[in-house]
């Protein structure tokens, strides 16, 4: 950018502005590095009586303002719970810097599993369900859960040899 010298009194156009900030926006000049004195713009005609220094004024770009969610990764994919008992899921929004990072939860069939609103899931009764986690722009991720009851079915052969054991669902 070049220096502007002008004559006391002359009126003059301020020059646009060459300098640049990451993460920012260029807003305008003024008269105090804080931005609480006189604010001058690009373009604007100026006339000054004594020499002044301007300093540019910047506004911080927030960064993810047009950032999409791209997918949502959950810590689980499948879990197995028997009945009364709870598990965690807990959802990362990627990228990491999308302006959604609010997640809401559902379960498809809530005779099976409920979840509250930090993916806190609570078996409730027998079946297959899925724990969903969804943001505003219809980003989602699903969790399988297998609920079974409590009870485990023993085969013998004899009274000594256990041939196999069983979940019941």
């Amino acid at each position: 950018m070049d220096i502007q010298i002008k004559e006391a009194g002359e009126e003059f156009t301020l020059s646009d502005n060459a300098f640049w900030k990451e993460n920012a926006n260029f807003v305008g000049w003024c008269t105090e590095p804080d931005g609480s004195a006189e604010n001058y713009y690009e373009g604007q005609a100026v006339s000054f009586i004594c020499d002044k220094v301007l300093y540019a004024q910047w506004e911080d770009i927030i960064g993810n303002e047009d950032i999409e969610v791209e997918y949502i990764e959950l810590n689980e994919w499948n879990l197995e719970l028997d009945i009364g008992e709870t598990g965690y899921l807990n959802a990362t929004v990627y990228p990491e810097d999308a302006i959604e990072q609010e997640i809401t939860w559902s379960s498809s069939d809530e005779c099976i599993a409920i979840v509250n609103e930090i993916g806190r899931v609570t078996a409730v009764g027998y079946g297959e369900t899925y724990i969903v986690a969804e943001t505003s722009n219809c980003t989602r991720a699903e969790c399988r859960v297998e609920v079974a009851s409590k009870y485990i079915v023993t085969y013998r052969l004899d009274d000594d040899t256990v041939f196999g054991t069983r979940r019941i669902i």
